[in-house]
Order: C-alpha cells, then structure tokens, then sequence
C-alpha cells in the first residue's frame, strides 16, 4: 500500500513539474476550423491579446487587430514587409515535428521607445490558397528580440507572411512614428520658399 501511494505522489509531482513547463509559455490560439495557434515565452510576452482569420495590414480600415476590441487604441507602427521603421525581422525553421515551426524575431527601438508603451507584438500565417490568420501578443516592456512557436496542425495553414510591431501612442503624438507619405511641416515650409523664390527670379527675368 506504502509503495502504491509513493507512486502516486511521484506520479503528482511529475504533473506539477510539466504543468510549469508548459507555464513558460503564453499560448495564442485562432477561432477556426484550422486549430492553429501560437506560442511565445513569457519572459517575452505577458499576454495574447486576440487571434483569428484574416490579414494584419497595418490599415486602420482593414487590419483585423485594429478592427477587433483588443486593437481598440493601438495604432501600427513597423511591418516586416512595409514601413518597417523599428527594422522588424524574422526567421522560421521546420521543426522535426512537421506540424510545428520555429523561429525568432527582433526589432530596432529609438531612444525614445517608453513613448510607445505598451507595444504589441502580430504575426501573420497563411499565403497564396492557406487561411490567412494573425496572432499579436503584449510585449513585455524593454524586450526587443525573442522566439515564437506556430502549431500547424494537419498542415492546414501557411508560413510566417509577416509581423508588425503596434503601439497605443496617438498618431498625432510627436513622438509617435509619422507616416511618411506625409511631408513633414518645415518641409512644406521649405517647399513653399523655394516656390516663392523661383517666382520671383521668373519675375526679375520678364523684366
């Protein structure tokens, strides 16, 4: 009987010791019919704040983090594959396991980075004919690099298409990053004399 129970709390040991294992880990997972989710270390993320189908496009108007309740106040700032500001980066590696791939990601703050806090963190599966899903994380403040875990489960999905870094800083905050199609005011000043000026040496010459 001794033995039997001695088993049993070894076997309740072991369960508590995987139960902390697996607490390292903050997990992230779509509502759909593909199952997908993610994983990143809590040393690096403190929370997942929303997944689900579609596109992380870093528009207001069709960024479905954005869109969604979690997205409420935030607003992109750096995309891998666009605007990429803060030089955000990425690797991905299949795993032995051929339903889960593995990478890391990093990324260049400013000086002045406590101006964007909180940041979040999005990646975003699935290209060409794969459901398109996304995945975004709180982002631990001060951290800028780390690694991630996608679960392709029956190998409905596609690859890592792209990440963005978001912020709840105001766009018309200073320190927020300014769009740069946008031409910043002491350009449109310079501009405007420079203008000016051509008019009036086209002025001088007629005369």
């Amino acid at each position: 009987m001794k033995t039997m129970w001695v088993k049993g709390m070894v076997a309740v040991a072991l369960l508590g010791f995987g139960a902390s294992a697996n607490a390292v880990d903050i997990a992230c997972a779509a509502v759909s019919t593909t199952k997908n989710y993610m994983e990143v270390p809590n040393t690096q993320v403190s929370s997942c704040l929303g997944a689900g189908v579609g596109n992380l496009s870093g528009n207001a108007t069709t960024d479905q983090f954005l869109l969604s309740a979690a997205g409420s106040g935030y607003t992109s700032i750096s995309k891998s594959d666009g605007v990429n500001l803060w030089g955000l980066a990425y690797t991905q590696t299949q795993s032995t396991n051929p339903d889960m791939t593995t990478g890391t990601w990093s990324f260049t703050a400013p000086s002045n980075v406590a101006s964007f806090q909180p940041l979040a963190l999005g990646f975003k599966f699935g290209t060409g004919n794969q459901p398109d899903e996304w995945f975004v994380f709180q982002l631990i403040n001060g951290v800028s690099s780390g690694t991630y875990e996608f679960f392709n489960i029956n190998g409905k999905g596609g690859g890592l298409s792209h990440m963005s870094i978001y912020s709840k800083c105001s766009p018309t905050d200073q320190n927020c990053v300014p769009d740069k199609d946008v031409p910043e005011p002491g350009t449109l000043a310079l501009l405007g004399l420079g203008l000016l000026g051509l008019g009036m040496s086209r002025r001088r010459v007629a005369k």
